[in-house]
C-alpha cells in the first residue's frame, strides 16, 4: 500500500513482475487488481498477444476501449461517439485528437480523413493524445495501468509507454507490467 499512497500522492510509479512462463505473473498481478476493490481509482489493462509484435497498437487499444467503455458490439458511429464521450470527460475537445484515437482503432473515417498526414505524424499526434488522456484522466482519479506479456509488445505500444514512463513524474499513475525474464527496453 506504500506503493499505492505514492501514486495518490501524485508521484507515478513503475511496477514491473518479471519471471518464467507458468511462475504466476499473471495471477500475482490479479491478486494486486483484486485487492484494490472499493479503492477510488482507474485500473485499465491491456494484453500484448505472441503474435501482435507485427500489430501496432494492441495493449494500448485494449486499454483504450476499456476506458472508452467500448464493446465488440458497437457500430463505427457509437465507437466515434465513446471515444469523443470519453476525451471530453478529460478535457479534450478537438476533432485531431480523436482522429487520432479512432484511427488508432482501426475505424476507417478516421483513417480516410487523416489520409493526409506522413504515418510518423499520426502515430506522434496519436502518443501525444493518449498520453493527455491518461495525464488528464489520472487528475481526476488515479490510474493503474497493467499491461501484461510485455515481453510480446509491438514496437509502437513500446514507444507510447515509454513515453508515459517518461511523463510519470507528478501524475498519481501506476504502470504495472508483466513479462518474461527476456525483458525489453521499453519499461
Amino acid at each position: 500500500n506504500d506503493l499505492l499512497d505514492e501514486v495518490r500522492e501524485g508521484r507515478g510509479q513503475v511496477v514491473g513482475v518479471v519471471g518464467e512462463p507458468g511462475m504466476g505473473k499473471t495471477r500475482l498481478v490479479s491478486e494486486f487488481r483484486g485487492g484494490l476493490a472499493g479503492e477510488r481509482l482507474t485500473i485499465l489493462e491491456g494484453r500484448c498477444l505472441s503474435y501482435g509484435a507485427a500489430i501496432p497498437w494492441v495493449p494500448v487499444a485494449d486499454i483504450v476501449r476499456a476506458n472508452c467503455r467500448i464493446t465488440d458490439a458497437d457500430s463505427p458511429e457509437e465507437v466515434a461517439r465513446k471515444v469523443r464521450n470519453g476525451l471530453a470527460e478529460v478535457g479534450i475537445e478537438d476533432e485531431p485528437a480523436a482522429l487520432a484515437v479512432l484511427h488508432m482503432l482501426g475505424m476507417r473515417e478516421a483513417t480516410e480523413a487523416l489520409g493526409h498526414l506522413s504515418p510518423e505524424a499520426v502515430q506522434a499526434r496519436t502518443i501525444y493524445t493518449l498520453l493527455q488522456m491518461g495525464l488528464n484522466g489520472s487528475r481526476l482519479r488515479p490510474i493503474i495501468f497493467v499491461i501484461e506479456d510485455l515481453h510480446w509488445i509491438d514496437r509502437v505500444s513500446e514507444g507510447y509507454v515509454t513515453r508515459l514512463v517518461d511523463n510519470l513524474q507528478g501524475a498519481p499513475i501506476l504502470l504495472a507490467w508483466g513479462s518474461r525474464d527476456e525483458l525489453i527496453d521499453a519499461a
